[in-house]
């Protein structure tokens, strides 16, 4: 097959027929770096548009949290308990929250646009995730569009460098500024989770002091 050929069948899959989802011709090997750019145009040709019809929809979640379901043990054993329990936050999690029937890009869309702000709570397992990839890719869009203080990366290990290679938004944002990172807060859960809470109830201006600054070096 040429590149030619390549192109176009990866063009006519994109598109596809009516009702029917994205696939790639069985021949045709992609590598992540490739996907990743893959994704990023489809991401501004389907999801951008549809931040602007919900932009100004009131917000029903203080937060989604976007997992792997290895993590969920976490989520639902640490995270869960001290933000809705003792904190009091309303949060929106895939396993309780999403509208049955409804497909799942269009579940993650109304997700993250309908919290006020994303918690990726990222791990090796979300990394290799393409529902995840999705996920971190829709809240930057929307951190990028925007320009608010919507996305908190909580990170539950420490990962290498290259490991986050085809993730070009989210090494912008690490470069750029500090991370919840929960190893990190072995000694002191206590000053994790309130910085925590100090990132949830910052509010959506740029110029408002970002939570980040306070957060574990």
């Amino acid at each position: 097959m040429s590149s030619g050929d390549r192109r176009l069948t990866l063009q006519l899959s994109l598109c596809g027929s009516e009702g029917s989802g994205p696939s790639l011709h069985p021949d045709f090997r992609p590598d992540r770096k490739f996907l990743a750019l893959i994704t990023e145009a489809v991401c501004r040709l389907y999801i951008v548009p549809i931040s602007y019809k919900n932009k100004q929809a009131p917000h029903q979640y203080d937060a989604f949290i976007s997992y792997n379901h290895h993590d969920e043990p976490w989520v639902i054993g640490e995270l869960l308990p001290k933000l809705e329990g003792e904190q009091g936050w309303k949060l929106c999690l895939h396993h309780r929250d999403f509208e049955p029937g409804k497909p799942i890009t269009e579940n993650i869309t109304d997700a993250i646009y309908g919290s006020r702000k994303t918690i990726c709570v990222i791990s090796r397992r979300y990394l290799e995730s393409e529902w995840c990839s999705r996920e971190v890719q829709t809240a930057s869009f929307r951190l990028f569009d925007e320009q608010k203080d919507v996305l908190i990366l909580v990170f539950l290990e420490d990962i290498p460098t290259y490991l986050l290679s085809p993730f070009q938004r989210m090494r912008k944002l690490l470069k750029k500024q500090t991370y919840l990172s929960w190893p990190r807060a072995a000694g002191h859960p206590e000053v994790f989770w309130e910085n925590l809470r100090k990132a949830l109830k910052t509010g959506n201006d740029p110029n408002e002091e970002n939570f980040l600054s306070l957060t574990q070096e």
